[in-house]
């Protein structure tokens, strides 16, 4: 009785096909999570500021929210690492290890695009009044830029804590600011 086998010629063709296969599906897996991350960041953040808001309003000391590497870290304004929200127990908008007291720190895990804050008066982070969550006056966006225009995104801030996505009012698959610039003027 005869074993029969694979011969080497067999395995390479098909070791060369799958190989050829993979090498069109990486491209546009690689698409599909840098699209997955730009989609995510605006339920995220908005999650994340609603929160702090909710939080200051129903108590006694102002709440503060800003791009931090770590728990540890003070408010550095890299939000591409991660997002610290505190109590600011002394009201000065400055994260103090050793009189404030942290809720959270979320990290962003942001591989493909980058996250800022561009305001009216340069704030980089954002404070909710206790009792009532009103913002502390931090008016602009804040933005995450992606590796192509189709994927910038921002959430846009204004008056009393008012959020809401960039819209793309054109239809030209690029979003907008508040007022009506695309988005790629912030991501260069």
């Amino acid at each position: 009785m005869r074993c029969r086998g694979y011969t080497l010629l067999e395995l390479m063709v098909t070791i060369a096909i799958i190989a050829i296969l993979a090498g069109f599906a990486a491209p546009a897996f690689s698409n599909w999570l840098q699209r997955m991350e730009a989609n995510q960041f605006y339920p995220q953040m908005r999650f994340t500021l609603a929160q702090g808001r909710q939080m200051a309003a129903s108590g006694v000391f102002q709440v503060v929210i800003c791009g931090a590497t770590a728990v540890s870290a003070s408010c550095d304004g890299k939000w591409t690492q991660g997002i610290l929200t505190f109590y600011d127990l002394n009201s000065n908008e400055k994260f103090e290890p050793a009189t404030d007291k942290v809720i959270s720190h979320t990290n962003l895990n942001i591989k493909y695009g980058r996250v800022f804050t561009k305001a009216s008066r340069n704030e980089k982070e954002v404070a909710f009044k206790p009792n009532t969550g009103n913002s502390l006056g931090f008016m602009g966006s804040i933005f995450y830029c992606g590796s192509q225009a189709t994927l910038h995104r921002a959430l846009i801030l204004r008056g009393e804590a008012q959020m809401r996505m960039s819209p793309d009012n054109n239809k030209d698959g690029i979003m907008e600011d508040a007022d009506g610039d695309p988005l790629t003027d912030h991501c260069l």
